[in-house]
């Protein structure tokens, strides 16, 4: 029981760094798309506003929400069993930070083996 304890914690761990190193991209996309949307003449205060959101918004949500959501899925595990919303936030996570993700497919696979040994003594 222990070891299943610990797995959990490491995947909130590696699911922490996850979103910090999202949220550190999300801002820099931002910055970057904000000054590159006053690179027209006629560009206003209000394009680089939008252009520093939309890019915010497409690597922050992919990156920060569903991490952030899984982080919460990972409290309910105990009593719950369910890691669904979990194994969809590595299938995105896969293609944003790869080795992340194949460690938390290395642990969602030995929490699955151990929660089946469990359930069968």
């Amino acid at each position: 029981m222990k070891t299943i304890e610990n797995n959990i914690k490491l995947l909130k761990l590696l699911l922490i760094i996850e979103i910090i190193i999202g949220l550190s991209i999300s801002i820099i996309m931002a910055i970057f798309l904000g000054v590159m949307a006053t690179d027209s003449p006629s560009s206003t205060k209000l394009d680089v506003l939008i252009g520093s959101v939309i890019g915010f918004s497409l690597v922050a949500i992919p990156s920060v929400l569903f991490p952030t959501l899984s982080i919460r899925e990972l409290n309910k595990f105990p009593t719950r069993k369910k890691l669904t919303f979990n194994i969809i936030n590595s299938i995105i996570t896969f293609f944003i930070f790869f080795p992340i993700a194949i460690i938390q497919f290395y642990i969602f696979n030995s929490l699955k083996n151990k929660n089946i040994t469990n359930h069968s003594t």
